[in-house]
């Protein structure tokens, strides 16, 4: 009988994170610009509409993380929500509920 072929190790693909979709990447930008110009509530909403979406979450993350280290931002409520969502949404659970908590201690 034949012997049996020699298995051969094949390395895992390396799975790149695709580009955020071009409406996605807009409203990040449009929200980027709003948070420069010190307008957060209305960024907020970008953020939000991209965390909707479901992709470009780890730019959202990103973003609001240095949001929250913000002497004005680290008191509003409204960017852990959205910064929870995000988490949420990217399968952070833990984190997710513990951003959550932190929105509330500020309510």
């Amino acid at each position: 009988s034949e012997p049996e072929p020699a298995l051969v190790p094949v390395a895992a693909p390396v799975i790149a994170t695709p580009p955020p979709a071009a409406n996605v990447a807009a409203a990040i930008k449009s929200a980027q610009e709003k948070v420069s110009a010190g307008n957060v509530d209305e960024a907020l909403k970008d953020y939000e509409s991209v965390v909707r979406a479901n992709d470009g979450l780890d730019i959202v993350i990103k973003d609001l993380q240095k949001l929250t280290n913000d002497d004005k931002q680290k008191k509003n409520p409204a960017v852990y929500r959205t910064l929870g969502d995000a988490l949420m949404r990217n399968g952070d659970l833990q984190d997710a509920l513990d951003t959550y908590r932190r929105a509330l201690n500020l309510l």
